[in-house]
């Protein structure tokens, strides 16, 4: 007969287990980023700035490019929307193109395009763009600053049964968007805006995604110069133009971390600033959260058996 688990070994096991999985966890797993001179999707650590990856996007940004949506859609797949829009007066700066009219589904572990679709389809096109889920329907959320700031809201994009709503803009007297998005895709939205009488504060807002006419959450941002924002359902990640990428907990309305990413140049030496949105990805459950239900399921099993093996009194 095989001998049976040691009880003392399964403890042990458990109660390391347990104890690592106890331990604070300060950021979701990876942040995705463009690296303003590359023009790669690169995947970082925001606890420490660490690059883990990096990959190719369908398309490029040019160095005077201003708009660009990123967002995840659901645990692997990453949206990706580069816009027309630029703050220069360049040759092609305005050019119709029209791969920067879609709305590419990238696989966020290969960069690989799963699908595309007719994305924000203006001239201008996106600074943050965002994604829910509510019941069978698909929402995607784009901001644009100018030449009218304001939200739209694309219901089950790129279905027989889409439909576009204007979600909020100029009826809103006070705040108006100028960068990113950030949700969970479970019913919680942050975005950047500015407020109308102070231009030159940033200033961070939770809106409600599904409610035109829900409350605004305004909170000083972190910095002002922040253009990209995420949210992974616990944290909020923003990124300033300068590099500065802050965790915060939204909650709270608190920083709990900040990381610098790196200082990157053009070739002309001239410095090149983060001006794009960024995407956060949801946290799976943990391998060692899985071991350690696996250790207590074998724990449960060994104090089965030794009952089963006692003789009656």
């Amino acid at each position: 007969m095989a001998p049976r688990p040691s009880l003392r070994v399964c403890h042990v096991l458990l109660g390391a287990l347990l104890a690592f999985c106890a331990e604070p966890v300060v950021a979701s797993p990876f942040v995705f980023f463009v690296d303003p001179v590359a023009g790669d999707i690169v995947k970082v650590n925001p606890r420490t700035g660490t690059e883990v990856g990096r990959f190719a996007p369908p398309l490029r940004p040019r160095p005077y490019d201003t708009r660009l949506g990123l967002s995840m859609a659901g645990q692997r797949t990453l949206l990706f929307e580069l816009g027309n829009g630029c703050n220069d007066w360049k040759d092609d700066c305005w050019e119709p193109l029209p791969e920067r009219r879609l709305l590419y589904r990238l696989d966020t572990r290969t960069g690989a395009v799963v699908s595309t679709t007719l994305g924000l389809a203006t001239f201008f096109g996106p600074d943050g763009l965002s994604w829910q889920r509510r019941g069978s329907t698909t929402y995607t959320y784009y901001s644009h600053a100018n030449p009218i700031p304001d939200i739209h809201r694309f219901a089950n994009l790129g279905e027989r049964d889409e439909e576009e709503i204007y979600f909020f803009g100029p009826p809103w007297p006070d705040y108006f968007p100028v960068g990113g998005l950030g949700g969970d895709g479970n019913g919680r939205e942050f975005g950047v805006f500015i407020e109308r009488d102070n231009p030159d504060r940033r200033l961070i807002i939770e809106y409600g995604p599904f409610d035109d006419s829900g409350p605004l959450l305004p909170w000083a941002a972190p910095a002002n110069d922040i253009e990209g924002l995420a949210f992974d359902g616990r944290f909020l990640y923003a990124l300033g133009a300068t590099g500065q990428l802050f965790t915060l907990d939204p909650d709270k309305r608190v920083v709990v971390n900040v990381v610098s990413l790196p200082s990157v140049t053009f070739p002309d030496g001239t410095p090149a600033r983060y001006r794009f949105d960024i995407a956060a990805t949801v946290p799976e459950p943990l391998t060692t959260v899985l071991l350690a239900v696996g250790a207590l399921a074998a724990l449960s099993r060994a104090r089965a058996s030794r009952s089963r093996g006692r003789a009656p009194s």
